[in-house]
């Protein structure tokens, strides 16, 4: 609908009426409307009469069209009418409504109509306008419409948040007035605002009339005149507000249960105004019904108590002792309890079987069943919920039946003022034994390992923690098993289980005074009260170690278990420091050899520091290539010419120098870069031997292969990658494993060793007689090559006989599987000839020369004319 600027329908400009419409806030425009055909109109007129083809065409203004309100602000030009400033001010969804309702009203022939629409300001804030239109037809398809537009905007959002609140909180408001007639009778109307809104939620049966008078119909005929009845004697009676509840039959059938607050205003004589609140409180009802149900189908005592202010008596010693508990004997005043009410006595007897000394009193004797502490407890929350002025009392107490057996209660009462010196507590008892049951077991599940069954690590936290805030200290022992997933890995986490459930009953024997925890795993902690002495902490641990040396077994499998214990002891270290030191003292404790317990001191804190800074400083060496290769030859010890060489890491810090492989090599392992170190070292030795083999082919070069890096999926496809990449063959590569890694894996990465094998590596077994190996073991390796270990090689010139049987034996064995033997470690002309005499045909050590660069290792060995190689058959 759009109101043209043609002024082909006068307004009068009557100040007066102008400055009314001002301060009313209103508009006031006409209009005359003409039915046209639709080529008359603009392209995007609505379609009036389809069948004729036909549109509407306005033209009008608004009374007062040269200036716009104060209060309605548009943004409008300088030659633009105050019409088409509105008509574009409007927002376009409410446009296109505000047409169709006009078309709609013109189509069916109505007198009036109105509606609801915003329009934006020049500001860009949005109001709310209400208009009202009157009709006036003049000849057929000719109207003149009158309308008057009212600024509705703070009302709009007012009802807004009533008819949010009618919708989403199920609240219906209403106005109303009573009057007192002639004859003395009371009459009295209502009418409830959002009356639609009110009828949507809550739909009525039968044709509506007013939804006051269909609200009221759709009780039941008690409630009416229990309702009325109520209106009438809060009128007679002079009372400023009453409330009542009723219920309410939907148009559905379903019935909605009410609250309803009324408050009365007297006018003057004989005239009331009326307001209310309707609530409805179905579910509220529901929840009531449900709880009487409950409390009727369980054992439920309900009850209530009179508590008064009163002088001390002198002849009751109960009262007395009530007194005592409150702590109130020196104010001469004090809390009695009184008027103890049960309900339904008989079946509470029934219920709480205590030995009952008489057929009444069933209250007090109820509370004297209470444990003592527990009644002192109760008394005491009931009387600062007096003193705090609180309105309910929560308690639970323990009731000792006839059995001797102890049960749990719990009350909850509601406080009720009487006076300044009475009060009533009501409220109900339940039998909570239940819940206190599942509680404990919930708590003991919480706090205890479920499958040793000792306290687990959040009860060995708050342990510590208790003990640590007192003035005695707390001393700190964790302890670790060795090589247990070695159990786990060989005979199945059944017999890892069993193992671990027989530690924890040693532990607990050995362990008086404290607590013992298991914390996960096969890692377990002992907590002790105070600081002993360092002695006796250590007879502790050394009487630990005894207990779980004996033998254990478990089926057809028997173990000899050792651990490593880490010590702390201290008073004022946090709960941070004392795991800390103690896991500094049992990494120290692995560190010199398992089995063993260690101390925490200043130093290892210095030594992990260390350790930390040194780890910080190796992740830094990777990517700047502070690491390479030094070279060790390998000699025939019947020729003297050289065989292979073995490339061992090296490390030169810019700084601290030079750093040895058995300071940089643990820490590497146990901080996960042991593998790209290795990646690395690898990709020298390849690159290295490349260059050498240009002018001495065949030459062979040996590297050490960690067992992390034999955990590796990729390693096959990573080795196999770098020597296509130098054009390297695997036959010139040897990769030595410790005896100690062959031992541990030698089940699950046989697979992986064959594969290499099937590659062409050759494989070693370093450091050999230092491990366990067996000869079933040997016997599935698919090794060619064993390094015997240069302790065993150390003193052979010292007449060392028990070390040259070892060797002796070393070689036999070697000689049985086909396999080459090395010795280690050979310093001395005399240990050479032993052990050559011994049949090792291989050495290697400091005699010989030490590791040393590559180009010093060109120089001694490689720059022969011609160079002479010498190869082991």
């Amino acid at each position: 609908m759009a109101l043209l600027s043609s002024p082909t329908v006068p307004l009068t400009q009557d100040a007066p009426l102008q400055d009314l419409l001002e301060r009313a806030r209103c508009l006031f425009w006409q209009s005359l409307v003409v039915e046209c055909p639709l080529e008359q109109l603009y392209p995007d007129a609505r379609v009036f009469h389809p069948e004729r083809g036909t549109g509407l065409h306005w033209r009008g203004d608004f009374l007062n069209a040269e200036g716009l309100p104060s209060w309605l602000p548009l943004a409008r030009n300088d030659s633009e009418t105050l019409a088409n400033a509105f008509q574009r001010a409007l927002l376009r969804e409410d446009s296109q409504r505000r047409d169709a309702t006009a078309h709609q009203a013109l189509h069916a022939q109505q007198s009036h109509y109105d509606t609801e629409f915003r329009v934006r300001l020049a500001t860009g804030e949005l109001r709310w306008l209400h208009e009202e239109v009157h009709i006036q037809p003049l000849a057929a398809g000719h109207w003149r419409l009158t309308g008057i537009c009212t600024d509705i905007t703070s009302l709009r959002s007012t009802s807004t948040q009533l008819v949010r609140l009618i919708q989403e909180g199920g609240v219906l408001l209403w106005e109303g007035h009573a009057y007192r007639q002639p004859d003395s009778s009371l009459v009295w109307h209502k009418a409830f605002q959002e009356e639609t809104v009110s009828r949507q939620q809550f739909p009525l049966p039968g044709e509506p009339t007013t939804y006051a008078r269909d609200f009221f119909l759709a009780r039941s005929e008690d409630d009416q005149q229990r309702c009325t009845a109520n209106m009438q004697a809060a009128l007679e009676q002079g009372l400023k507000h009453f409330s009542q509840q009723f219920q309410v039959t939907l148009r559905d059938g379903t019935v909605s249960w009410f609250t309803e607050n009324v408050h009365i205003e007297p006018q003057r004589d004989g005239v009331w105004q009326l307001s209310g609140v309707c609530h409805e409180i179905t579910a509220l009802k529901s929840y009531e019904a449900n709880i009487r149900q409950l409390v009727g189908s369980i054992r439920c005592l309900l009850g209530s108590v009179i508590i008064e202010r009163k002088p001390i008596p002198h002849d009751d010693p109960f009262q007395q002792k009530l007194a005592a508990y409150q702590g109130m004997t020196e104010t001469g005043e004090f809390y009695e309890f009184i008027n103890y009410t049960v309900l339904e006595e008989e079946a509470v007897r029934r219920w709480i079987p205590i030995a009952w000394a008489s057929p009444s009193l069933t209250g007090r004797q109820l509370f004297l069943a209470r444990l003592p502490e527990d009644q002192m407890r109760t008394i005491n929350d009931m009387v600062r919920t007096i003193q705090n002025g609180e309105k309910r009392c929560l308690s639970e107490y323990r009731i000792r039946l006839a059995s001797g057996e102890l049960r749990w209660m719990r009350d909850q009462m509601e406080l009720t003022v009487e006076s300044a010196n009475r009060w009533r507590m009501s409220g109900f008892t339940i039998d909570i034994t239940q819940e206190k049951q599942d509680q404990e077991r919930l708590h003991y599940q919480a706090h205890h390992d479920m499958l040793t069954g000792l306290p687990n690590r959040l009860a060995f936290q708050e342990t510590l923690e208790q003990w640590r805030q007192s003035e005695q200290g707390a001393s700190l022992m964790i302890l670790d098993l060795d090589n247990f997933k070695h159990i786990n890995d060989n005979v199945g986490h059944p017999v890892g289980d069993a193992v671990l459930i027989e530690v924890a009953r040693r532990l607990e024997r050995c362990v008086h005074d404290g607590l013992v925890a298991r914390l996960g795993g096969d890692e377990f902690t002992i907590v002790l009260p105070g600081m002993p002495p360092f002695e006796a902490l250590q007879a502790q641990a050394d009487q630990i170690a005894e207990a779980l040396a004996a033998p254990l077994a478990v089926g057809q499998n028997t173990f000899a278990i050792t651990a490593s214990i880490g010590i702390v002891r201290g008073s004022g270290l946090t709960h941070t420091e004392y795991l800390r030191n103690a896991d500094l003292a049992l990494y120290e404790a692995k560190e010199q050899g398992r089995a063993r317990s260690a101390f925490y001191t200043q130093t290892l804190q210095q030594s992990a520091h260390e350790r930390f800074e040194l780890e910080s400083a190796l992740r830094l060496a990777l990517e700047t290539d502070q690491l390479t290769l030094w070279y060790q030859p390998l000699i025939d010890l019947e020729t003297g010419t050289l065989l292979s060489l073995e490339g061992l890491a090296r490390w030169t810090h810019p700084t601290l120098g030079s750093i040895s492989p058995t300071r940089f090599i643990p820490i590497a392992e146990q901080s996960g870069l042991i593998a790209p170190l290795g990646r690395k070292l690898f990709t020298v030795a390849c690159a290295q031997l490349a260059r050498w083999q240009r002018t001495l082919p065949g030459l062979r070069l040996s590297v050490n292969l960690s067992g992390v890096e034999l955990k590796s999926q990729s390693l096959t496809e990573d080795l196999a990658a770098t020597l296509k990449r130098f054009g390297i063959a695997a036959e010139d590569i040897t990769l030595e494993i410790t005896e100690s890694v062959t031992m541990t894996s030698s089940g699950g990465q046989l697979p992986l060793l064959d594969r290499l094998s099937t590659q062409g590596f050759r494989l070693a077994i370093d450091d050999f007689g230092t491990g366990y190996s067996s000869m079933a073991y040997l016997t599935q390796l698919p090794v060619q090559e064993l390094k015997v270990d240069r302790s065993f090689v150390r003193h052979l010139d010292r007449l060392a006989h028990d070390n040259q049987e070892i060797i002796r034996a070393v070689v036999g064995l070697a000689r049985a599987l086909q396999l080459e033997v090395i010795a280690e470690g050979i310093e001395t002309e005399a240990q050479q000839r032993i052990v050559h005499a011994l049949g090792v045909q291989i050495g290697q050590g400091y005699l010989f020369a030490r590791p040393c660069p590559a180009q010093e290792i060109e120089a001694r060995f490689l720059r022969t004319s011609p160079p002479v190689l010498a190869r082991a058959a």
